[in-house]
């Protein structure tokens, strides 16, 4: 992560990330098309999380800023794309690690039917939260409709747009979405200021060019492709050198270094080849880069350590404890990941959770459904599924830090703006897939259709429009419900009519339900 941070740095001095954007907002010429471009390419960097958090929080930025999309919406796409798509893409740095704690469990339980590689693979229709999150990104964007204060982020950068379109002078895509407005005063051209840090602002007398940073994030993305396939196939034998056995054997931490050691010296070699900077300029910027990385690694540690300090505590063997083995067999995978969901809520580490829970769940499956490899795969698909969801929800996660930095905006926005979306996609995943899955009544082809429906319907009925002020359709039935009700009012949790409350106007028309403080 420190080198990519000073990678970062150098590309966004170099201009590359301001060409990028222009180049990419000729054919990005909208709200909706530019965050189904951001998805797009979240979608597509998938080899770690961070880093993808990084890559297209710093290349969609200026272009959201452009299109007067709100820092928190594209925050919210970049943080719901990457742990998520990383997990259940068939090579990352997440499928190294997955793989290697299923074959740990079954090696301790003498399990040697199963492949681990295989159950991963056979998990990935069960991944029930990352699947539904993924796709809900997209339904959102096509119906323009959210809720709570992403909707009102959302509305005032359309307001804004509308001012900018109007002709006023202050008219920007500041985002703000309760209380706290940020420093930054933009332009209504793309400019870095976004970046917050004035030495990182490109030169207006050197050429901008989008190679600049197409080629580092590329060597990136395909030297961390490269070096993992590399990593595992050397250790490996000669007689069983398949795919899965590789990529359950390399090392994706060892990857992703040397990759962004590839991708560091080649920034540094185009701007100092270009002339766009000295060298000495250069290192520079990239020490700055790493500067400026090191709060959130800061932070990260300190999640980490609390990581530690739980799983020293053993507070989820704990908990798995209380459940015995009376526990009915159907319930298991929702209570696993709901375990794991509070496990990695409280850690803010997805990975530190599986290497908690795994030890403790899937002994415990093999135990309820001993040789049923379908109840193995749902209970395994449980704890990844269940990890990411806390994770996601979590203000002291790296992922959510990480976002947060890339998109520009606090993590106190971030959070407050995720948080509703992440919570009920996680109670659907949970009670509509998980709970009916695991006793049997409905197939997993037939709960996400069925999760989805249900997401979209309430997308639609509580959600509001972005483009407009109107109220949503709750509010509106909400409304013609209380004038059929009889008037009331609340007194310190007491229910009275207006006859017996005499601070209330028994001609009011209007406020007919009313909170006294």
């Amino acid at each position: 992560m420190i080198l990519l941070g000073g990678t970062i740095a150098v590309v966004i001095k170099s201009g590359g990330a301001l060409d990028l954007a222009r180049l990419i907002t000729r054919w990005l010429t909208s709200r909706e098309r530019a965050q189904f471009g951001a998805w797009t390419l979240a979608c597509c960097i998938f080899f770690a999380d961070n880093e993808s958090n990084l890559i297209v929080g710093t290349v969609m930025r200026p272009i959201m800023d452009r299109m007067f999309v709100s820092r928190e919406k594209l925050a919210f796409i970049v943080d719901s794309t990457s742990a998520p798509v990383s997990s259940i893409a068939l090579m990352s740095g997440w499928v190294g690690f997955e793989v290697s704690q299923i074959s740990q469990q079954f090696e301790l339980l003498n399990i040697k039917d199963w492949d681990p590689y295989i159950v991963f693979l056979e998990t990935l229709p069960y991944r029930f939260y990352p699947i539904l999150l993924i796709f809900f990104i997209p339904m959102g964007i096509y119906t323009r409709r959210e809720v709570g204060n992403m909707l009102k982020a959302e509305r005032l950068c359309v307001l804004k747009k509308n001012d900018s379109e109007r002709g006023e002078v202050n008219a920007s895509p500041e985002p703000t979405v309760v209380s706290e407005p940020l420093k930054e005063d933009f332009s209504n051209d793309i400019t870095l200021q976004a970046f917050s840090d004035p030495m990182l602002e490109p030169d207006n007398d050197k050429p901008k060019r989008w190679i600049n940073i197409f080629l580092p994030i590329f060597a990136i993305t395909a030297g961390a492709l490269l070096s993992m396939i590399f990593i595992g196939y050397s250790k490996t034998d000669a007689s069983d050198r398949s795919w899965r056995n590789i990529m359950s054997h390399t090392d994706s931490s060892k990857a992703l270094i040397w990759a962004s050691l590839f991708g560091t010296l080649l920034s540094l070699f185009l701007v100092v080849s270009q002339k766009i900077l000295s060298f000495a300029a250069a290192i520079n910027v990239w020490t700055k880069g790493i500067q400026n990385m090191m709060g959130v690694l800061l932070v990260l540690v300190f999640a980490w350590a609390l990581g530690g300090v739980c799983e020293d505590l053993q507070t989820a063997r704990w908990l798995i404890s209380l459940l015995g083995s009376s526990l009915p067999k159907g319930l298991l995978p929702f209570l696993i990941f709901m375990l794991c969901a509070g496990t990695s809520f409280a850690t803010g580490t997805s990975w530190g959770t599986m290497a908690i829970m795994f030890p403790l769940a899937v002994p415990l499956a093999n135990a309820l459904g001993p040789g049923d490899k379908d109840y193995m795969i749902s209970a395994v698909a449980s704890i990844l599924s269940g990890s990411i969801w806390g994770d996601h929800c979590s203000p002291i996660s790296d992922t959510t830090i990480t976002s947060s930095l890339a998109c520009g905006c606090s993590v106190k926005n971030h959070v407050w703006t995720q948080f509703p979306y992440a919570i009920f996609i996680g109670l659907t995943s949970a009670f509509l897939c998980s709970l009916p899955n695991g006793f049997g009544i409905l197939p997993f082809w037939a709960c996400i259709p069925l999760a989805m429906s249900f997401l979209f319907f309430i997308l639609y009925f509580f959600g509001g429009r972005t483009d407009n002020d109107e109220p949503t359709k709750f509010e509106v039935r909400w409304g013609r419900l209380r004038k059929r009700l009889p008037p009331i009012v609340l007194f310190n949790g007491r229910i009275r009519l207006f006859e017996d409350s005499p601070s209330v106007p028994r001609n009011n028309p209007y406020n007919r339900l009313e909170v006294e403080e």
